[in-house]
Formats: structure tokens, sequence, C-alpha cells
């Protein structure tokens, strides 16, 4: 088959702030590679850091600064909507500004937070709860904008917990080729993190990753939380554990 025949998918990660999107570089990089369309989308500026000196406004700056790095990056496209940093509530009409970009940019597989409960940042929870939501709202009628409605249908995916397990179906994402570009992202939002050791910590939650899926040696885990995996002929054996010493002997 013919490149100009293959499907090309169009890929949105949505998250609170600049720097949110470290869980799924490697993965957004995969997608750019295979010619997929691919956006990120922070529902705010980030003005709000605490890890940063200066006023919003210089803040605002140096942030954008960095996504323009990242986007140089990963090669993806990035967007800011203007909800407060910290103070992003959820809300129908919030649902509704959200699904806007929806009908905007036409998604077939989204990417967003988990909502992890009282042991999450409100802003993440909030934007996880708004993202669902605005998978509907997409669908109906909306006074507010001028797009038509987006009926299609999207896979929607949420970085797989540290803590505990899971509520849905469990993916890996083989990011091994991407390793050298995910240490170079944090090392663009290194001044945001305000905590030593990031490589190390990133390298060992991705060996994790690879351990977890059983036939890699870096990887991106999520969960499926709303759509359909495609069918297949027959049903997939376990990974296995079949050269875990070897990885051992690499960590």
């Amino acid at each position: 088959m013919s490149s100009e025949n293959v499907q090309k998918n169009v890929v949105l990660a949505i998250f609170a702030h600049p720097d949110d999107e470290i869980g799924c570089a490697g993965t957004m990089a995969n997608h750019v590679d295979a010619g997929d369309d691919v956006h990120l989308l922070f529902l705010t500026k980030g003005e709000n850091i605490t890890n940063m000196d200066g006023s919003p406004e210089e803040l605002v700056a140096r942030r954008k600064a960095h996504t323009d790095k990242i986007e140089a990056l990963l090669g993806v496209k990035v967007h800011f909507m203007d909800f407060p940093d910290s103070r992003i509530e959820y809300s129908v009409d919030n649902g509704y500004r959200v699904a806007r970009k929806l009908r905007e940019l036409k998604p077939d597989i989204i990417i967003t937070w988990r909502d992890e409960g009282p042991r999450g940042h409100p802003d993440h929870n909030n934007t996880h709860k708004l993202v669902v939501d605005a998978t509907s709202y997409c669908r109906f009628k909306d006074p507010g904008s001028d797009l038509p409605p987006h009926r299609e249908a999207m896979n929607v995916f949420i970085g797989r917990s540290f803590v505990g397990g899971g509520r849905y179906d469990f993916l890996s994402v083989d990011v091994s080729k991407q390793y050298d570009k995910i240490m170079q992202f944090i090392e663009i939002y290194e001044e945001a993190y305000g905590f030593p050791h990031m490589e190390k910590i990133w390298d060992h939650i991705l060996s994790h990753g690879g351990l977890r899926s059983g036939r890699t040696r870096y990887a991106e885990s999520f969960e499926m939380v709303m759509g359909q995996l495609p069918t297949i002929e027959t049903l997939p054996p376990t990974p296995g554990f079949t050269w875990l010493s070897d990885i051992e002997r690499k960590l």
C-alpha cells in the first residue's frame, strides 16, 4: 500500500499546564514519526507556577518559550486556552469551551489527565472531567460555535497511575527509539520541575513501563477510558517476561 493511501490520525493531547505532557512525550513523537497530525493543547498558560519567580506575565512568557522548544523538538502543534491557572472549574460551560476545540481539531485520539481524586491536583482532575464531557458536547448543537458538530468516534487515553491499579484497559507504547528526545524534553522544562534528578527519575519510570509491558526497554503506559480497539483475528498472548534478566542487567 502506498503512503498516500495510509490513513493518518489526528492526535490531541490535552493538559492543564505546560510540562504536564511529560508522560506522553515519546508517544506523541511516535505519532509524528508515523505521519499523524499531533496537537498539544494546554487549558492554562501556567502563570501560577510556584517553582519559578516572576510576574504572571513574565512566567507566561518563559513557559511559552519552553513550549516553543517542545513544539520544535517533538514536531507537534501547540495551542493554549485561557483558563486561569490553579482555578480550572468543572462546569457545563467549560466543558463546551473544550468541546469547541474538539470541533476545530477533529481528533481521532485524545490523551489527557487521569482523575486522581484527593491525591490529584484540582486542575488535573477537572481537566480530565472536562475533556471526557467535551467528547459528548462536541456532538451536540452549540450556539457558541460556528463549526459543525464533531461526531466521529474518538479513543480517549489517560496516563497509567503510578500508585495502585487502574480501572480501564491497559496499554503500553514502546518509546525506546524516542528516549533521547524524552531526555531533551526534560532538560527544556528543568527549571519548572523544582527538584533535581528528573532524568534519573524518568528513566526509572520508562524502564518500569518497559518491564510491565514485558518486551521493550522503555514504554509509556496508558489506560483507555473511552473508545474501541481495532478488531483482530486472534487474541494476543501475554507478552511475558522471558528476558527480564537481560533488562535487569542493563538497569
